[in-house]
């Protein structure tokens, strides 16, 4: 029995032993499979870790970027997606140009012959006219002479008789034709020459009649002046077909054809769109201004445009597959190369002109007009550098998604999309927005990004000092002046800036270190040398084509240096020409059109001025109590653009400013010293700029720069018996959104004022420190 027992309880342990084993194992795999799931959430939402680089003999030896986040991660992130699709797509080309007269019906009325003018019927300009109306009555001696001897001619032919010898027949028709030609010779049409053979006497006088129907544009002579032969008499228009000439950059030529609809737009008549066709695409380039005439047809039947008047036009180019022009509508037709509003079905002759007409694959579209659509993808989807393009693809499950990069084979861009040539296909689902997150987080993790697959990712912008900061300065200045100047299309002063651009103070390389110091040697050696070019350019042309290649420098040294005060920098882009560019004002001033187009460019970007770091400490009481005044003078612009008081705005704005004048030269410890100077700087110009401005929107514009400088200043600390907040207004400036300071309570507007006083939000507390 003993032994019994015995048996039966190592039988027990060893099962228990065996219980424990496979729990602890169980253990171990699961917590390895979650590990595993789960590793890789997005670090700055705190989902895990931060994984590790992999090791260098593990990495393959083409990396891709790859990145797993659990569900959750990707909706706090507020990732969007779509889907890659065929579509039918155009490509826009904008234009500018001004109508002109069309030439071929424009009829100029010369004299044939030396007379002087007895009779004027139409002496004013402007006046309508019909084909064949009587514009005045000459009175010329060739004329009577030649009449004469029409009628002798004639008469001798009547005396003729059956008995006259064929000598003097002969004789006088020769009279008569002669007397018939000099008057041809003269101008005198076929049925009015037979109409002056029936006259029993010469005329005197001679009409000269208008050759076609239209509008008078010039009268050149009046009555009792002498004219000579082939003097300019009249010039007649018909304005019911006029030209419009517009120009078109290089960059945009591929994209227009002969034959193509273009719609435009006059100031006359603000939302209504007219249409033309294009008839003529000048062979040779402009090389100044990189662009090339292009002649459009357009009708006008009702007389409503006029010569002269300026246009906005736009031309769409629908492309296939592989980015060419296709046109449906064409397809298989045949098109007159001098009136492209002549189209047949089948091989023939123009009717107006008599011209053979040629295939439309010959005049540039494709011929495969049964090819696939292009295949889009947003534009918001594609991250590119310099000609690259990369996107997202993005594969899920129900517990991870996974974020893989793809290098694309980028096609032109229509309007929100890309055509895509090679990369992906129909139905790949993208990232749309939320990819620089993806991209950052890779680069903050060391792995390999799209925007940089060779070498390893840099932080967006070095770790500078204030001194280096400081010595940006003079650079930024001379730019700024630049730009201003190619603006407003003044040569001198660009050549005047591009001189204090080469010769500003700045620092050297020397001041810092590894990838920092490299980046800084490139940009300030393009720099240099841009500025060196830019001092002896020839004309306008000339110093935009550099100021294109000085901006690319200057954007990439805000990317990677920032700015110092007191600014508040606008990049800018202009479809028109494709570049971009920085600004210091809120309101667009083109330096590559200059005052032919000022206001043309989109936002592309905002940048602050950076300062030193925060300081620990607050500034001391006195200080803030001086900065919860400010505040104060700050709430009474604000309170003002709200109330639509623009000069009770200025006015307070002049007051701020003189404020922060006063506290220029405040000493603090040297932990604040910098940044305080930097924040006087930065709200004083604010201040300066809005007590200057002209309207009460470019008041509005500073206003948004003035509050963003005003509430780093708050960060130092202030005093304050209101209770304040930050509030947002999401539709202000086209959108884009806008913030201010005021009172906590109901709200004021101050970007729409009365036309929209109370919209917006409360954002946020503004608690005194």
């Amino acid at each position: 029995m003993r032994s019994l027992l015995s048996g039966l309880w190592k039988l027990l342990c060893v099962l228990w032993s065996w219980l424990w084993g496979v729990a602890v194992l169980s253990l171990l795999v699961a917590a390895f499979w979650l590990g595993v799931r789960w590793n890789g959430g997005w670090a700055f939402l705190q989902e895990t870790e931060v994984s590790k680089p992999p090791a260098a003999d593990d990495a393959p030896k083409s990396p891709q970027p790859e990145l797993s986040l659990p569900a959750a991660a990707v909706s706090r992130a507020a990732i969007r997606t779509a889907f890659v699709e065929r579509s039918p797509a155009a490509r826009t080309v904008p234009m500018v140009g001004m109508l002109e007269i069309d030439e071929t019906r424009l009829e100029h009325t010369t004299a044939w012959t030396n007379g002087r003018v007895e009779r004027q019927t139409v002496s004013i300009t402007g006046e309508t006219v019909v084909q064949g109306q009587i514009l005045l009555e000459l009175y010329s001696p060739e004329l009577l002479r030649a009449h004469q001897e029409l009628l002798e001619g004639a008469h001798a032919v009547a005396l003729l008789d059956a008995e006259a010898s064929e000598f003097m027949a002969g004789r006088a028709r020769a009279k008569l034709e002669s007397g018939r030609e000099k008057l041809r010779q003269l101008g005198v049409a076929e049925d009015e020459i037979r109409a002056l053979e029936s006259e029993s006497s010469a005329r005197e006088l001679f009409a000269i009649g208008s050759r076609q129907g239209g509008t008078v544009m010039q009268v050149l002579v009046r009555s009792g002046d002498h004219v000579k032969t082939g003097q300019l008499l009249y010039m007649v228009a018909d304005l019911h077909e006029l030209w419009l000439q517009l120009t078109a950059y290089e960059s945009d030529l591929p994209w227009l054809r002969y034959g193509q609809t273009v719609h435009f737009e006059v100031e006359s008549f603000p939302g209504r769109t007219f249409t033309g066709t294009i008839a003529f695409i000048h062979p040779m380039l402009d090389e100044q201004s990189r662009s090339v005439a292009v002649r459009v047809n357009v009708k006008n039947p009702d007389l409503e445009l006029y010569p002269g008047m300026f246009a906005r036009a736009v031309a769409r180019a629908q492309i296939d597959a592989e980015g060419q022009v296709i046109a449906p509508d064409f397809a298989g037709k045949w098109i007159c190369p001098m009136h492209p509003e002549i189209v047949a079905d089948t091989p023939s002759s123009c009717p107006r002109c008599s011209m053979t007409l040629v295939s439309a694959e010959d005049l540039g579209y494709s011929s495969s007009h049964d090819s696939l659509p292009p295949l889009l993808v947003p534009a918001g989807a594609v991250l590119t550098e310099r000609d690259q393009g990369v996107v997202y693809l993005v594969s899920s499950d129900s517990l991870m998604t996974t974020f893989r990069g793809r290098r694309l084979l980028l096609g032109p861009r229509v309007g929100e999309h890309y055509v895509i040539y090679t990369g992906l296909e129909a139905g790949d689902e993208v990232v749309v927005e939320g990819a620089f997150k993806i991209d950052s987080e890779l680069q903050i993790r060391g792995q390999p990004s799209l925007m940089n697959l060779s070498y390893p990712a840099v932080p967006r912008r070095f770790p500078i000092d204030s001194a280096f900061l400081a010595g940006l300065r003079p650079l930024f200045s001379a730019y700024l002046e630049l730009q201003q100047a190619l603006a407003q299309d003044d040569l001198d002063a660009a050549r005047s800036a591009f001189s204090n651009l080469a010769e500003a103070d700045l620092p050297e390389a020397a001041e810092l270190t590894g990838d920092a110091a490299a980046s800084w040697q490139q940009l300030r050696a393009a720099l240099l040398s841009g500025a060196q070019e830019g001092m002896a350019v020839p004309d306008l042309n000339g110093g935009r084509e550099v100021f294109a290649r000085v901006s690319a420098a200057m954007i990439e040294l805000e990317a990677r240096f920032g700015h110092p005060e007191p600014w508040v920098l606008h990049q800018i882009y202009c479809t028109m020409v494709g570049e971009s560019w920085l600004q210091a004002t809120p309101a667009v001033q083109n330096p590559y059109l200059g005052m032919a187009m000022p206001r043309c460019g989109d936002p592309a970007g905002e940048y602050s001025p950076r300062l030193p770091p925060a300081a620990a400490q607050v500034l001391p009481e006195a200080l803030r109590r001086s900065v919860g005044a400010l505040l104060e003078r700050y709430l009474k612009i604000s309170k003002a653009l709200a109330l639509d008081q623009p000069e009770a705005a200025r006015a307070a704005g002049q007051e701020l400013a003189e404020a922060w004048h006063a506290l220029e030269d405040v000493r603090l410890e040297p932990s604040l010293q910098a940044r305080w100077q930097g924040l006087v700087r930065w709200n004083l110009h604010a201040a300066r700029e809005l007590a200057d401005a002209e309207g009460v929107q470019t008041a509005r514009q500073w206003l948004v720069v003035l509050t963003r400088a005003m509430l780093s200043a708050t960060e130092l600390g202030f005093v304050s018996e209101q209770e304040l907040g930050i509030y947002k207004c999401p539709m202000a400036f086209k959108n884009r959104g806008g913030i201010w300071i005021q009172p906590k309570g109901p709200v004021e507007n101050p970007y729409f004022g009365a036309v929209m006083f109370d919209c917006g939000s409360f954002s946020d507390d503004l608690r005194p420190r």
